[in-house]
């Protein structure tokens, strides 16, 4: 499978397979930008005993640095 985006961790993150109930660990999370505000996050897990890829989405809103506002 082809996933396209930066990579930005890597064997992190655990979590459950729907399907047989054991602990996945974490493929890759793809970071993209969908434009100036948002970015688009996929996290990719793989169940070896399924067969099966889990993806998750996630968008973020991204924090902007305000020129005007320093402390």
């Amino acid at each position: 499978m082809n996933f396209y985006g930066k990579i930005i961790e890597k064997d992190v993150l655990h979590h459950k397979c729907k399907s047989c109930g054991r602990s996945l660990r974490i493929n890759q999370v793809i970071r993209k930008e969908i434009d100036d505000k948002e970015e688009f996050i996929v996290s990719v897990y793989y169940c070896y005993i399924c067969d099966l890829y889990i993806l998750r989405f996630k968008t973020i809103e991204k924090k902007r640095d305000d020129p005007y506002n320093k402390n």
